[in-house]
């Protein structure tokens, strides 16, 4: 009895997966406009991979993308990419919730509404490389409620790398460590818990350092114009870049996903 019931849950997941696959598929395959980045990568892959295709502020996006694009068209090798994460986004929030809760009802339901939510829409359709953060978050959220502070902060420094936004999720970050470990700091194991932190913050700032270091040593940029790139986006002051919407403007790409999401229902 027990091991079919192991067996039910393993082909409901496996179902679940698939639904996700074919939900998210869909509408990466829409493709009415592209985010400008994704677009400006895919056409530097086109043309011959250089250190100028390493932006700063997504480092591992084309690392990831140059992982595959030997064997795929550079957008198509994007748009794979966007899949398997935004699978991974959901499935994790899925297994997220189920964890914490033990009540699979719960956890169906938080996965659903972050799958039909319009903004993760949104970022599918354009083929927004924003979305593939989102797992590393979900995995640094996780080992977090585990107290896994070390393995939680690698994943957060990974999804910060893949794209600079995931540093809005570092005050989460901090903030959870300190409710959670502010009595334990006052008692005498006080050290350890303090040594225990302080490992986590240096598994969080070493990837970043080396990483932005590295490229900065390879770009030949100083530490203000380091500082500059990390804090500044070339794209509102770049009208050259605003190709990727076809002209259209952000009402008409608001419309064009609402409708490519309302024709699936």
């Amino acid at each position: 009895m027990e091991k079919r019931k192991k067996l039910q849950k393993i082909r409901a997941e496996f179902l679940l997966i698939i639904f996700f696959c074919l939900y998210i598929a869909y509408f990466v395959n829409l493709h009415f406009f592209y985010d400008w980045d994704t677009v400006n990568l895919a056409i530097g892959f086109k043309e011959g991979i250089s250190i100028e295709n390493f932006d700063l502020r997504h480092l591992l996006v084309p690392a990831m993308v140059m992982c595959i694009s030997p064997f795929l068209e550079p957008l198509t090798a994007f748009k794979v990419l966007t899949i398997i994460l935004g699978v991974l986004l959901i499935y994790g929030t899925f297994k997220f919730s189920y964890l914490e809760t033990k009540d699979i009802i719960f956890a169906y339901v938080s996965s659903l509404l972050i799958l039909f939510n319009f903004g993760i829409v949104f970022l599918l359709t354009s083929l927004e490389d924003n979305i593939w953060m989102y797992p590393f978050v979900v995995l640094a959220i996780y080992y977090l409620f585990q107290d896994k502070m070390k393995i939680s902060a690698i994943f957060m420094s990974l999804a910060i790398l893949i794209h600079l936004q995931a540093a809005v999720f570092l005050i989460m970050f901090i903030l959870y460590i300190y409710l959670k470990h502010r009595e334990l700091l006052r008692i005498n194991e006080g050290y350890i818990n303090v040594r225990k932190i302080i490992t986590a913050f240096l598994c969080l700032l070493i990837p970043l350092s080396l990483s932005y270091g590295a490229l900065a040593l390879l770009r030949g940029l100083s530490i203000p114009e380091l500082i500059s790139i990390l804090t500044t986006s070339d794209y509102r002051s770049n009208p050259d870049w605003w190709y990727f919407s076809s002209d259209r403007n952000i009402i008409e790409q608001i419309k064009l996903v609402y409708f490519g999401l309302t024709s699936t229902f």
